[in-house]
């Protein structure tokens, strides 16, 4: 009897943190050590972050499409497997996806480079800018008197 059917206090439920590839791949062996102790078919909650929600959402498709045999299983991983590339699926150094992450990648770190030169440079250009205001104009004009 699933959790559900015995009522809302005995539900069971199952989060999946992110953190990229490497949380997905942690939560597969959770996935799969939860499978081989029969609690799987327990769950009735599946909440996803990032990572976890790539796992997750194999997961679910494979419940959707009734995935049960081992040789359907393996079929369904393998297929995970080769798509797990999803940030640049076409690989090599000339591929059009290798490039867009170099260059995006180039073009961060430029904008971030330029922020923080500009912050550096405005910080040591006001001790120079408000000496030559107190300067130019006497202490007694810089204080508004009604």
């Amino acid at each position: 009897m699933k959790g559900s059917e015995k009522g809302p206090d005995h539900l069971f439920g199952l989060a999946f943190s992110g953190g990229g590839i490497r949380s997905a791949t942690f939560n597969l062996g959770v996935l799969e050590r939860l499978e081989e102790l029969k609690l799987l078919p327990f769950v009735d909650y599946l909440s996803t972050v990032s990572g976890g929600g790539y796992i997750g959402s194999w997961y679910l498709s494979c419940r959707k499409h009734r995935v049960k045999d081992a040789r359907e299983r393996r079929r369904a991983l393998d297929h995970l497997r080769q798509s797990s590339n999803y940030l640049a699926p076409k690989t090599g150094f000339f591929s059009a996806d290798t490039w867009t992450i170099a260059m995006v990648w180039l073009r961060n770190t430029i904008l971030l480079q330029t922020m923080l030169v500009s912050l550096f440079a405005l910080l040591l250009f006001l001790p120079r800018f408000w000496s030559g205001v107190s300067r130019t104009y006497p202490r007694t004009q810089l204080h508004w008197q009604p």
